[in-house]
C-alpha cells in the first residue's frame, strides 16, 4: 500500500469514528491503482484502541453498531 487518505470522518460518540477515504498502492508491473475504503475506529484514553478496515462506509457503521471486530470470513468456506 502506498497511501491511505481520509475524505470524511463521522464522529459517533463514545470515541467511535467511521472514516471514509481511499487507498492507493503500486502495481507489480508498474503504475498504480486506488479504490474506496473505510475504517471503523475506536479511540480510548486518546489512543487508537480498535481499528478495522472495510470496503464501504456503511460497513464501517455496521462494525461499530454491532461491535463486530471479527476478521473477514474466508469466502471459500
Amino acid at each position: 500500500m502506498r497511501e491511505a487518505t481520509a475524505s470524511a470522518v463521522h464522529a459517533l460518540g463514545e470515541g467511535r469514528f467511521a472514516v471514509e477515504g481511499r487507498i492507493g498502492w503500486s502495481m507489480p508491473m508498474g503504475g498504480f491503482s486506488d479504490s474506496g475504503a473505510a475504517w471503523a475506529i475506536v479511540i480510548k484514553d486518546g489512543l487508537a484502541f480498535r481499528m478495522k478496515g472495510v470496503a464501504s462506509l456503511s460497513e464501517a457503521f455496521r462494525v461499530l453498531r454491532e461491535d463486530d471486530w471479527s476478521s473477514i470470513p474466508d469466502a471459500s468456506l
